[in-house]
């Protein structure tokens, strides 16, 4: 399944010449009449490691000893770890 922004959806169907006025009517209707879906964007991050051997995730700070360093989610926050280190 893919999520879309429906307003931004909504602009590019409302600029477009392939349209009638009366279809672009319909599908805007048709877009806002859909029920919404409860989605979380997602958060990246990365592990920074302190001076002593600890790892902390960079976007919520929760600590973690060097035997979990290598999971892929946050386990506090659920942020992503793909983020380069020193980006944000």
């Amino acid at each position: 399944m893919k999520y879309i922004r429906a307003d931004l959806f909504m602009n590019k169907i409302a600029g477009s010449a392939f349209f009638s006025a009366d279809e672009k009517g319909k599908i805007r209707a048709a877009i806002e009449n859909e029920p919404g879906e409860d989605v979380k964007p997602v958060v990246h991050a990365h592990w920074d490691e302190d001076d002593y051997g600890f790892y902390s995730c960079s976007a919520c700070r929760y600590e973690w000893d060097e035997a979990e360093y290598y999971t892929n989610y946050c386990p506090d926050c659920g942020a992503k770890m793909d983020e380069e280190e020193g980006k944000k």
